[in-house]
């Protein structure tokens, strides 16, 4: 029973890993990258790209609570509902509002999720973007790192919900990194939290880098700050860059 308990996972884990698409290549202008790292054979932390005809790039990172095959299942529904509903090219707020529909009807009464999704004019460098009770994402500007902070209800806790789109722009050199809390509570062995806001200043120097290169770098701090301590979360990082 164990040995086909643990090949059962091994599937999953990997069925898993094929839906996490690669980071779209060959957009003008634009470079981007997708990470994942499961603590367990299977992830319940999620990040998509789709690229649309009209040019624009719809992305986004989500966290389902809990850990393990429960939380994976309810990773999948989540993306086959995007991939569905980007379909459309809904506004960020709407599909946003159409997911959390979608997800309460069939999330248990204990679960939830958190999710930050975003819609990228790759001819202006205007990102529209929602954030469904998510961690804060940091733009990496010229000047510095901004933390993202405004948002809305969690995905799951209400069947009506209204959800803001909200906007920025960026500019050549620019980049946006969305991460989910297996980084920002990444633990020390002595028990201390990353925290973004200690991250950010290695972050800082990135301006007019690659996504590949922000989101290795930002992996790279995660592993020094945790040392030999295992995984306790899954780490997740999704980075858009504007090229300089």
């Amino acid at each position: 029973m164990a040995r086909l308990l643990f090949q059962e996972l091994k599937t999953a884990s990997m069925i898993q890993r094929g839906l996490l698409p690669p980071a779209p290549h060959g957009v003008g202008g634009y470079t981007f990258a997708g990470v994942n790292r499961p603590c367990r054979a299977v992830s319940g932390d999620y990040y998509d790209f789709v690229v649309r005809p009209n040019g624009k790039v719809y992305f986004v990172i989500a966290d389902v609570s809990g850990k393990g095959v429960t939380a994976g299942l309810m990773m999948a529904g989540l993306q086959a509902a995007f991939r569905i509903f980007s379909k459309s090219d809904p506004p960020p707020a709407e599909l946003v509002g159409m997911l959390n529909t979608a997800l309460k009807e069939n999330l248990p009464q204990s679960k939830f999720v958190t999710l930050f999704l975003g819609r990228l004019d790759t001819a202006s460098g205007v990102v529209e973007y929602a954030n469904a009770g998510h961690a804060p994402p940091l733009w990496i500007r010229r000047d510095g790192v901004v933390e993202l902070v405004e948002t809305d209800v969690l995905l799951g806790v209400v069947t009506r919900a209204d959800f803001r789109d909200q906007r920025l722009e960026l500019v050549p050199g620019d980049a946006l990194v969305l991460f989910t809390d297996g980084i920002s509570e990444a633990e020390n062995p002595e028990g201390e939290e990353l925290t973004s806001m200690r991250f950010a200043p290695r972050l800082a120097k990135l301006h007019r880098s690659t996504a590949e290169h922000v989101a290795n770098d930002l992996e790279d701090a995660v592993l020094a700050h945790m040392g030999d301590a295992p995984l306790a979360d899954d780490v997740t990082i999704v980075v858009v860059s504007r090229n300089a």
